[in-house]
Order: structure tokens, then sequence, then C-alpha cells
């Protein structure tokens, strides 16, 4: 799964923002899952950014 890797193996700037990109239209589009998959998908956004928002506004 996903949000068991360890973010810390992306060292490519580029693998960041996909990732990134892809948790944003997630949450966009997640209103057409039932609630349980939301919530999860909501939880695993939120492990990714809160790992790597500092980061990126420092780096962006």
């Amino acid at each position: 799964m996903e949000n068991k890797q360890k973010i810390a193996d992306y060292k490519d700037v580029r693998v960041i923002l996909v990732k990134l990109v892809d948790r944003l239209y997630n949450l966009k589009t997640a209103d057409v899952y039932a609630l349980e998959k939301q919530k999860r998908i909501v939880e695993e956004t939120l492990i990714f950014t809160s790992h790597w928002d500092k980061w990126l506004s420092w780096v962006l």
C-alpha cells in the first residue's frame, strides 16, 4: 500500500509533485466514493502533505 512506503525515499522533486497532484485529484473526486474510502483518501493525503508541506514551500 502506498502510504506504507517511506516518503523519504522520493529523491526527485518531480516524483513528489506528481504524487501531490495525484493526491489533490483524489480529494477533488472523493465525493463519488463511499464514506469509508473518502476517509482513507483524506488520511493518506494528510500523511503525504504533512511530510512535505514545509519542504515544498521552501523548494518552490
